[in-house]
């Protein structure tokens, strides 16, 4: 009986290791695992304004700075389940968010073909060395993002391969909603009714119809995120630049990371493949990155919400490309994926040394003077959580307090030497520096070189 068992437990795993499930299921595990493993204390500024502003007590209002109206409202509901935990937790729950997206990305490429193992083991390749999954890893919106923006694609792909209308309806539905997750997804509803409009999937009464549904979502939310942030546009607005040196240089640094997925979907719709959906994907990757530039961008974060959309390219179009190239095609993918993947973890670990040898460091230092309640800084994540937003003054405008005038504050913290000059004549001195050397290395999350040197000066009133 034991060996009869044995042999099939043998047969099963065999079964598994050899078979999709591996690839599918247990490689994504691993690979989840591995990563977390080594990026698990990669946690941003931007992670604890939403813990931050959650914390306040609930009500109109309360969310203001929260870019995400949707992740701040389960941000607030970490906070009141978890407590201390909640950092943790929203991390884990963002994973979560990434991993799904990955599948519905798959799952929506199935309607269309099977990958096999080379292709399966190319994806998660792709979906956990490029930045946009280890911004999840942060506890920001991203993953949220990236879900949302999959299960509307989904839905829509369904659309062109079956021709079902109530596909249609439902990504229209679930796209109206878009702007409570990511602002910068607030026409995503309007594109589908034009471009399917525009194609003749559909008349001028479904169209009709569709416009009506979009704006009623569309309200809707705009009704919700009013009443919770208090304001209609996102307060990171207010760090929106026009394109500069710095967000041009970045821009094009963003599509050279997207560029061989264009490239990719841009052949297989010059040979007639998947004509389409290619067409379909590639139209809503230009109009994103068009905005992108628009508005100044110089941070790839808001574009992880595209990222399913470029994952979609590569599933549809590998089958296409490996019967024209074979392994070459996958040689070539998995080193551009290991070159990436280096600059990737290189910008990691500068960020998460970073807020471990300073942020974590000066949060200490001030804790230790009893008579600091408010607070003037630039970045206001951690200070916020540990003092509340109302005790904290920013200099950007993203949370309630603006830093308008520096006296009647108990303590001022800027990045090197901002504000220096006028921290001095507005009566403090500066106590200490806090910093830390890292070895250069070139940004993944915007671009150019990190500086060797950074450091956080800590003022104190004079008196």
């Amino acid at each position: 009986m034991l060996d009869l068992f044995a042999y099939y437990f043998s047969r099963k795993c065999d079964h598994i290791m050899n078979g999709a499930a591996f690839y599918k299921y247990l490689l994504p595990f691993f690979c989840l695992v591995i990563v977390c493993k080594f990026i698990w204390h990669y946690t941003l500024e931007d992670t604890w304004i939403f813990l931050a502003v959650a914390a306040e007590p609930f009500g109109s209002g309360f969310l203001y700075g929260a870019t995400s109206v949707f992740w701040g409202l389960i941000a607030w509901v970490l906070g009141v389940a978890f407590d201390v935990y909640a950092l943790q937790a929203i991390k884990l729950l963002s994973c979560l968010f990434a991993v799904l997206a990955a599948f519905v990305v798959l799952r929506t490429g199935r309607l269309v073909n099977e990958l096999q193992p080379y292709g399966l083991s190319l994806f998660w390749c792709v979906f956990f060395v490029f930045p946009f999954f280890t911004w999840s890893v942060t506890g920001m919106d991203t993953a949220l993002s990236m879900y949302w923006v999959a299960i509307v694609v989904f839905f829509y792909v369904s659309f062109i391969t079956s021709n079902k209308k109530s596909y249609f309806y439902s990504a229209i539905v679930i796209s109206s909603f878009s702007y409570g997750v990511r602002p910068e997804l607030g026409w995503l509803s309007i594109f589908l009714i034009g471009y399917s409009f525009l194609l003749k999937r559909i008349d001028l009464r479904q169209a009709l119809l569709c416009i009506f549904l979009s704006v009623l979502g569309a309200g809707l939310t705009l009704s919700v995120y009013k009443f919770f942030t208090g304001h209609l546009l996102p307060s990171s607005s207010v760090k929106v630049t026009s394109a500069g040196f710095v967000s041009v240089v970045s821009s094009i640094w963003l599509f050279v990371q997207i560029s061989p997925f264009v490239l990719l979907g841009l052949v297989s719709v010059k040979n007639g493949c998947l004509r389409s959906i290619n067409v379909f994907l590639l139209s809503l990757l230009g109009l994103r990155f068009v905005e992108q530039v628009v508005i100044g961008a110089i941070d790839h974060r808001s574009f992880s919400a595209m990222f399913p959309v470029l994952l979609l390219v590569l599933v549809i179009n590998i089958p296409a490309l490996q019967r024209f190239i074979g392994k070459l095609f996958f040689i070539a993918g998995f080193s551009l994926i290991g070159i990436l993947g280096i600059l990737n973890l290189q910008n990691v670990f500068w960020y998460s040394d970073r807020t471990e040898n300073v942020h974590f460091v000066v949060q200490e230092e001030i804790e230790t003077i009893e008579s600091i309640k408010t607070i003037g800084t630039e970045e206001v994540g951690l200070l916020a959580y540990r003092y509340g937003t109302q005790n904290i003054y920013d200099y950007h405008g993203l949370i309630r307090n603006k830093l308008d005038e520096l006296e009647g504050l108990d303590a001022l913290i800027f990045t090197g030497d901002l504000m220096k000059d006028q921290a001095l004549e507005s009566g403090f001195a500066l106590i200490k520096k806090v910093c830390f050397e890292h070895h250069p290395t070139i940004y993944v999350r915007s671009v150019g070189f990190s500086p060797k040197e950074y450091c956080k000066s800590i003022y104190l009133p004079a008196s």
